[in-house]
């Protein structure tokens, strides 16, 4: 799974925005640092529940920042975001070992 901190300091701050009020936090500074830290440090809120609140057009920016396939249902993007990391980690796996 791709490192929660990385996804949302990936994404525009227009998308990050309404994900404070949909997980009701409240972060110190309204700016693009302040909203990245307090869903970052956030405990109740895990990187599967944040893809599920974005539009299919914040999931796709994702996709073509991993290179992923971008087109798709939203559960098949949060899929492909989710899988994209353990599959390269695999494929480095298999590649040290030979």
């Amino acid at each position: 799974m791709p490192n929660k901190r990385d996804v949302i300091e990936s994404l525009p701050t227009r998308l990050l925005k309404p994900l404070l009020e949909t997980f009701e936090l409240t972060p110190a500074e309204r700016n693009k640092a302040g909203i990245v830290n307090v869903l970052t440090k956030s405990k109740r809120v895990a990187l599967p529940e944040i893809l599920k609140e974005l539009p299919k057009d914040g999931l796709q920016f994702l996709c073509d920042q991993q290179g992923l396939k971008r087109s798709g249902k939203k559960a098949e993007l949060i899929e492909r975001i989710i899988s994209n990391d353990e599959r390269v980690l695999g494929e480095v796996s298999l590649d040290d070992a030979g």
